[in-house]
């Protein structure tokens, strides 16, 4: 969802990502976590900090909101952090013949 400041100039004020999920809203932070390494990659490209996003279960057919606090990014800190120790040269150098 993008938000913008008037109908006229288009000026992207805020966006607000959301992720369409099949099943069930999970007990783990899994889905929030995934939400917010997208939204990175959304920040980067449009130049602006999303502070929420929306979690939409198919199953329920309910929309969780997501706040992107200091935790939710401190834990994705952590997990990429742990990725990177676990497969230091996950890219294996291809050869062309």
């Amino acid at each position: 969802e993008f938000h913008y400041e008037d109908n006229r100039h288009k000026q992207l004020v805020n966006a607000v990502p959301v992720e369409y999920k099949r099943g069930r809203a999970k007990k783990s932070d899994y889905d929030a976590l995934q939400l917010y390494a997208q939204t990175l990659c959304l920040e980067e490209m449009l130049g602006i900090r999303v502070e929420t996003g929306a979690l939409f279960y198919g199953k329920t057919r309910r929309r969780l909101d997501v706040v992107f606090d200091d935790d939710l990014r401190n834990l994705l800190g952590i997990y990429l952090k742990m990725a990177m120790r676990a497969s230091p040269h996950s890219t294996s150098k291809q050869e062309w013949g």
